[in-house]
């Protein structure tokens, strides 16, 4: 019998604490649960638990040694490729374990193995219980539940850390509060229900909107992380669940939740966005794209239960695959490919005192003398702006790494970490510098492909692999979509981690923008590149298309077309885009094959929702900030939404903060060094 050592959770009761416990519930008699050191297979919950993160030492050698590694994937895999580690994690598993479908081609995307294991859910603790059920009646009176007002809630922490400062994005609080939002103008009879910890900022945000809300525990407060007052047991949960109307998943980005199986074993109407598992599990009336979408089933739910017909095929789905006995044929069809699966290999390493002394010597010296930060080099032909996107990253990425005290310098030979930007630099130059100092610790930055987003032949994008196979420590990629793209030309970037591109924030910013007026609605464009994949056709046709008696447009930058009614304006310096950002109400990006377009995120940071080309990576970038268009037909009706909802699309932008995305590449450098 397989001798399977599985990983600790997360360790307070909650999403890997259940997975991990459901699959072993599944597994029970299929393998013998043993220690590490006795096992001839580990399944890791999580990539953290085998590479090590904040506060998580990296599984010790000796235990990976020789063995096969299963590595359970949580979240969804295109988010956990933006956690540092990820990649190193790549190299150890020999075979991933997912829980949807969307994760499964999204791990085939990144060029890894996969098995779908569905998300389990335990019905003997989330099942119907009767209206009439004591423990129901007593948690309405014990907290002044209304009976007669439409339940909608969720028990999902959606506040980041402890405190009630920031939301939790990807829990989509902000969409809750929108959804909320719009409801409250239409004059819906709802009360909200949360409850769980770390749900502050969503709670202080409804009171604000003065909404009628409960609380089930110990009302949040600033500056308290109530993760230990406020977690309720599973059966108290089911209670809750039971009582809603409808459970109200607004994630932008999933593994499962739970929230879905859980809500569902409870006999109730899920409304979900397309994250996870929802697709797997839900009807298509129970799936929205947008906030003002979810308002308008919610009060035809209200009115006509629309979703009621939704709860039969979405339990018969849930005891079908989404139980622990149903889950045993997919654990037998994994472990019966265990012989094909590669085992880790066996570590030989010298022991400290085999390294000649010298050699330990001045390795104690180096670990005494280094700074806590290394210096940077950043490899990047600089050129002032107006320039292009990447140049304008890496000018904000300098300033923000000097602001940390980081000593950065540009395309200099003496530093501990080169950050390396694409092929974008003196290619020679760094050559000749690693012939003549010995190999250097690199962090290689990379778009494209080139080949795909330029038009132009795969010279260049083999350039750029062949630098990173021979220099890179890690590899940056700006998008899963270029990742994606990397992973389908059969190229192998070295620890890749996806960081975005993203903006300076003093220039960039949405303070004192002018908002939506009863005039002309007011669009702009801007492409520092003339490309003909930068969209110039589209913009030509939206010159000839649009109803210019409610429009009016503006193009910054260069575009070979002609155009008769969008306003022309040259390349200009940031600030002056910025400015006329602030002034401008919609967005308009057309480019084809854009990695991670730097225009399309300062039009973001500085409030414009955005119309785009669903093309590149501008859907990830854009998420619930905007929409997208295949052909420019599509683009008038596309217009009329965004206008009647534009302080709800605003109010949804996100975009990458430089502190964070500087966090990251600092991390990697400290590593590397």
């Amino acid at each position: 019998m397989i001798k399977l050592h599985v990983t600790q959770g997360d360790g307070i009761g909650w999403a890997i604490d259940e997975d991990a416990r459901l699959m072993r519930q599944a597994l029970e008699g299929l393998v013998r649960f043993v220690p590490g050191e006795e096992a001839d297979t580990i399944l890791s919950t999580w990539f953290v638990r085998l590479t090590g993160g904040p506060g998580q030492k990296p599984m010790p050698g000796d235990l990976l040694s020789g063995r096969r590694i299963l590595c359970w994937s949580p979240n969804r895999p295109f988010h956990d490729a933006s956690l540092p580690g990820f990649g190193e994690a790549g190299k150890l598993v020999g075979r991933w374990l997912v829980g949807s479908r969307q994760a499964k081609a999204e791990m085939s995307q990144l060029g890894l193995p996969a098995s779908r294991i569905p998300y389990l859910v335990d019905t003997s603790i989330f099942h119907p219980l009767p209206a009439q059920d004591p423990k129901l009646i007593q948690l309405r009176e014990t907290w002044g539940i209304p009976a007669d007002r439409y339940l909608i809630g969720n028990f999902f922490r959606d506040t980041e850390g402890g405190g009630t400062s920031r939301p939790k994005l990807q829990k989509g609080p902000d969409v809750f509060l929108e959804i909320v939002r719009q409801l409250g103008k239409r004059g819906a009879p709802i009360h909200i229900l949360l409850a769980g910890p770390r749900r502050g900022w969503l709670y202080d945000r409804l009171a604000e909107l003065k909404a009628s809300v409960t609380f089930v525990g110990q009302q949040p407060r600033a500056g308290v992380d109530d993760l230990a007052l406020n977690t309720l047991p599973r059966a108290e949960l089911n209670q809750l669940y039971n009582l809603l109307d409808l459970c109200l998943i607004p994630s932008r980005w999933e593994g499962g939740p739970h929230a879905i199986l859980e809500a569902t074993a409870a006999g109730k109407r899920v409304l979900s966005t397309r994250v996870g598992i929802a697709e797997d599990v839900l009807e298509p009336a129970s799936l929205f794209d947008h906030p003002d979408e979810a308002a308008a089933i919610i009060e035809r739910d209200i009115s006509d239960g629309i979703l009621v017909p939704t709860l039969a095929p979405q339990r018969d789905r849930l005891h079908t695959s989404h139980v622990p006995a149903a889950a045993r044929a997919l654990w037998e069809e994994v472990l019966g490919e265990l012989p094909v699966i590669p085992a880790h290999p066996i570590l030989e390493r010298p022991s400290t005192s085999s390294r000649p002394l010298v050699t330990r010597l001045r390795s104690a010296v180096r670990r005494r003398l280094k700074p806590t930060l290394p210096s940077i080099s950043l490899w990047h032909e600089f050129v002032k702006p107006p320039y292009g996107g990447g140049n304008q990253f890496m000018m904000a990425l300098r300033g923000e790494l000097a602001r940390r005290g980081v000593r950065v310098m540009v395309n200099a030979p003496r530093a501990d970490v080169h950050i390396v930007n694409s092929v974008h630099f003196d290619v020679a130059a760094f050559r000749r510098l690693c012939a003549r100092r010995g190999k250097a610790k690199v962090i290689h930055r990379i778009d494209g492909p080139i080949q795909l987003y330029r038009g132009t032949s795969q010279e260049l994008d083999e350039l750029c692999f062949e630098l990173n196979a021979e220099f890179a420590y890690a590899t940056v990629i700006q998008s899963s979509w270029t990742f994606a793209r990397i992973v389908e030309l059969d190229y192998q970037p070295v620890r890749p981690v996806i960081v975005r591109n993203t903006v300076d924030p003093a220039i960039f910013h949405a303070r004192d923008r002018q908002p939506l007026g009863a005039a002309k609605v007011r669009l702009i464009s801007t492409s520092w590149s003339g490309n003909p994949r930068k969209g110039g056709d589209v913009y030509k046709w939206l010159d000839e298309n649009l109803d210019w008696s409610r429009f009016d447009y503006t193009f910054l930058g260069n575009l070979s077309e002609h155009l008769t009614h969008i306003h022309r304006l040259p390349p200009a310096p940031s600030e002056t885009v910025a400015r006329l950002l602030r002034s401008h109400d919609i967005y308009i990006t057309a480019s084809r094959n854009d990695p991670c377009s730097n225009a399309l995120i300062e039009a973001l940071a500085c409030g414009l929702p955005a119309l785009y080309l669903n093309s590149g990576g501008h859907p990830e970038i854009v998420g619930l900030g905007g929409l997208g268009f295949e052909e420019p037909g599509e683009i008038p009706a596309l217009l009329d939404k965004i206008v009647a909802h534009h302080e709800s699309f605003q109010n949804l932008i996100v975009t990458p903060r430089l502190s964070d995305v500087a966090d990251i590449y600092l991390q990697l450098a400290i590593e590397a060094a």
